[in-house]
């Protein structure tokens, strides 16, 4: 129900999500506990993240032969040191 409540609050605001979440789901639950409930899962994302971030995974050699290695990037905006550039 979680998973539910976060992903109508990623997309609406939060009275819409109430009114959402009983319509489709007769589900009754106050703007509030939505916005504690976001929050909370918002949190516990954002630090699964960072730890990410903080401890990235090791490149592990592969066992076949590898002459070049590419990268694939989506999107056109790329966060640099000094500025955005496209």
């Amino acid at each position: 129900m979680q998973e539910k409540i976060c992903y109508m609050s990623a997309i609406n605001p939060y009275n819409l999500s109430q009114k959402n979440l009983e319509k489709f789901l007769d589900v009754k639950i106050s703007t509030s506990q939505i916005q504690k409930i976001s929050k909370k899962i918002g949190k516990e994302l954002i630090e699964e993240e960072e730890y990410l971030i903080k401890n990235p995974k090791k490149y592990e050699k592969s066992d076949k032969k590898i002459e070049k290695m590419v990268i694939s990037m989506d999107g056109c905006m790329i966060n640099t040191y000094n500025e955005m550039e496209t």
